[in-house]
């Protein structure tokens, strides 16, 4: 599992991706699940491996909202 510390050592950016956060939304009657993409916010940074990192942390935020829903 991809560590903070990792990360940071990568680049300062990634910062902007920490906490993972995962926002729960009510409206309608319906129930929505929403977080930032970080394998969309890495190619900012044209930096390979923080694009690896940011695919890890993707899996695991949809891991995340899959659970959740079960």
């Amino acid at each position: 599992m991809t560590g903070r510390r990792e990360g940071c050592s990568l680049t300062r950016y990634v910062g902007l991706f920490l906490p993972c956060r995962i926002t729960v939304v009510e409206q309608g009657g319906k129930v929505s699940m929403m977080a930032a993409n970080p394998k969309r916010l890495s190619r900012l940074f044209n930096n390979s491996e923080l694009n690896r990192m940011c695919d890890e942390m993707t899996r695991m935020y949809r891991t995340i909202m899959d659970d959740a829903t079960l």
